[in-house]
């Protein structure tokens, strides 16, 4: 009996969220910079709604988008403050 992965893979879509965050976890190591730090809790997200909601992959794709905006938000946080200057 052949095995087809497209079927696998095409209907376990939190599978692919799952690379997709742990390739982002390995780009924040490799780059230390945040951003894909974000990314990879976006990509968590998409996994976790996929998990629940398995057939809608808009909704996991705009969850994923809004995850990983408020995980940047989060994490790039406030500007420090300049000793001196006048904030607005």
């Amino acid at each position: 009996m052949p095995v087809n992965l497209n079927d696998f893979l095409g209907q376990q879509l939190w599978l692919w969220w799952l690379i997709a965050a742990i390739l982002c976890a390995a780009a924040e190591l490799i780059s230390g910079r945040w951003h894909a730090a974000a990314l990879a809790a976006g990509a968590v997200g998409g996994m976790v709604t996929a998990v629940f909601v398995p057939g809608q992959f808009w909704l996991q794709v705009a969850i994923a988008v809004a995850v990983a905006a408020v995980a940047l938000r989060l994490l790039r946080g406030r500007p420090p403050r300049t000793p001196g200057v006048e904030q607005p």
